[in-house]
């Protein structure tokens, strides 16, 4: 079915799913760097370098980007430039591919940070 095909209704429901998407990418983000650095002060990690120190805060720098991305599918009237239906539906999918992006940047630098910190400890070993 085109766009064009959709009623008004319809139209509102489909762009409500990508804030409803936004909404449960936004607690998805906040939840994963929340414990990333709850993992990071609460284990006392001491990282050997600079390059360690910023892999390891990687994961919450993705997760906030892919929060700010989600901020901008929820709320787009932070641009507030007049849009037509398809240009609106345009902008949204935009934003929403990215923060999705993101989000699965962080979840895998989540776990390459541990990777590197046991990997770290196993050097040390030989």
């Amino acid at each position: 079915m085109q766009t064009s095909e959709l009623t008004i209704d319809q139209k509102k429901d489909y762009l409500d799913k990508f804030d409803s998407l936004a909404d449960g990418i936004s607690g998805t983000a906040t939840a994963l760097g929340g414990f990333n650095t709850l993992g990071l002060f609460a284990g006392q990690i001491k990282a050997v370098s600079l390059f360690v120190a910023v892999l390891y805060t990687l994961p919450v720098l993705a997760f906030g980007t892919a929060l700010v991305f989600a901020l901008f599918v929820k709320y787009p009237q932070w641009d507030m430039v007049p849009y037509t239906y398809e240009a609106f539906e345009a902008k949204k999918k935009s934003f929403y591919n990215r923060f999705l992006i993101f989000l699965i940047i962080g979840i895998i630098l989540l776990f390459l940070a541990p990777l590197v910190y046991t990997a770290r400890a196993i050097q040390s070993l030989i």
